[in-house]
């Protein structure tokens, strides 16, 4: 006949994925998006600093065909 008050003794368990998960994701979610945009950032900085090489080589050989158009 009595009834017991389960609901303010009540505690759900908490899993291991519950308490570490969300720090976890977190971690892994930060550290993704700083992973690509440093790799983006390289990516774009050694693609500059190629075309560049390639422009100076493309000058010395212009340069050079120029010199032996003239001797010829």
């Amino acid at each position: 006949m009595f009834h017991r008050r389960t609901y303010s003794t009540y505690r759900p368990r908490l899993t291991s994925w519950q308490i570490y998960g969300t720090p976890i994701t977190n971690i892994f979610l930060y550290g993704s998006i700083t992973y690509l945009g440093l790799h983006l950032i390289h990516a774009k900085l050694d693609f500059k600093e190629r075309k560049e090489e390639m422009e100076e080589e493309i000058k010395k050989l212009e340069k050079e065909l120029q010199e032996k158009r003239k001797t010829t």
